[in-house]
């Protein structure tokens, strides 16, 4: 048994118990394998039919629309901002310490274009569209972002086209890919607190093989800080339900934030379930997080460098009794 097997025995325990489930599968083998299951188990329980969402950009009768610049009640859109613009500054590898203004421009964009109600469809024309953009401007309610666009941003035509090249080279090409237009463009057919409350269950499948490493990695990463930001607006809520949260791969698609989450993921009803294949591609920060912060550790046939990073983990005294563990992946 491997690791994605061993996901796909969790989520459909999970499903058989009635419990509300994320899964998010960049290849797509464990997302068919569980929606085969839960086919077969629909025949006999027709009603879980109705608990179940998918989110596929590569099938159109399953292509649901989420808008990432949509504030979660109880969440501010300088949060949902922050959001945004932490995750691509992770699918690009940006150095915020090398790249301030780039960074700044992100944000406040972000923000000015969820403070007048617009999507992310909207990002590229308001790069580009000086005039459309001016006429705009005034209606921004958020004193700071308004005096961003109204004072800090450049007016020269020339100066205006360096400011905005790298921000609209690296999102504006993804956005003008249809696929990734249907999921992230248009105002949001599902909501993601309802997702988390109801007890729903949510298939995404967001192959890189047919969308593109960072389309895929996108995407995955704005579905992330969707179940975050709900998971976070749950804080005030009592007796919250459950939800079970599986990323295979998952350093693809977190960011920062998710250490936070990690810390706190109990107090807002959250529980994740992360798979990745080694230590290295975690970084210092989140290596540690997820480590110090885990319940249950499980290594599959690692390698000799990460055994020595997790032996006292796995095995904190030497004389520390040794378990085998046998699991039958037909009666799990």
């Amino acid at each position: 048994m491997g690791k994605s097997k061993f996901l796909e025995s969790l989520v459909m325990q999970d499903i058989m118990q009635g419990r509300a489930v994320g899964l998010i599968d960049i290849h797509g083998d464990l997302f068919h394998h569980v929606r085969q299951y839960i086919a077969a188990l629909t025949l006999k329980h027709p009603e879980l039919a109705k608990r179940v969402v998918i989110v596929d950009p590569t099938c159109p009768e399953h292509t649901v629309s989420i808008n990432p610049l949509e504030a979660i009640a109880g969440q501010s859109q300088e949060r949902t901002a922050l959001f945004l613009t932490d995750i691509v500054i992770k699918v690009w590898q940006i150095e915020p310490n090398t790249s301030p203004r780039l960074v700044w421009l992100l944000t406040n964009s972000f923000l000015a274009l969820a403070n007048l109600g617009l999507t992310l469809a909207d990002f590229p024309r308001w790069l580009q569209d000086k005039v459309w953009r001016n006429s705009l401007v005034p209606r921004i309610t958020h004193e700071a972002v308004a005096r961003y666009w109204a004072n800090e941003f450049p007016r020269s035509d020339k100066e205006i086209q360096q400011w905005i090249a790298p921000a609209a080279n690296k999102l504006g090409g993804i956005l003008f890919d249809a696929d990734v237009q249907h999921v992230l463009t248009g105002s949001s057919h599902i909501s993601m607190r309802d997702v988390l409350d109801q007890g729903l269950i949510l298939l995404v499948h967001i192959p890189k093989g047919i969308l593109g490493e960072r389309s895929a990695f996108l995407l995955g990463a704005f579905i992330v800080a969707q179940i975050q930001k709900a998971a976070l607006s749950r804080a005030n809520t009592p007796d919250r339900r459950q939800f079970y949260f599986y990323l295979d791969e998952f350093h693809n698609f977190t960011t920062d934030y998710i250490q936070d989450v990690l810390a706190e993921s109990r107090k807002y009803g959250l529980s994740l379930v992360l798979a990745h294949q080694f230590l290295d591609q975690l970084d210092t920060k989140l290596r540690s997080a997820v480590i110090n912060t885990v319940g249950t550790l499980v290594s599959f046939r690692i390698g000799y460098k990460d055994a020595r990073a997790i032996v006292y983990e796995m095995f904190p005294t030497p004389d520390f009794p040794r378990y085998q563990g046998d699991i039958d992946t037909g009666s799990w």
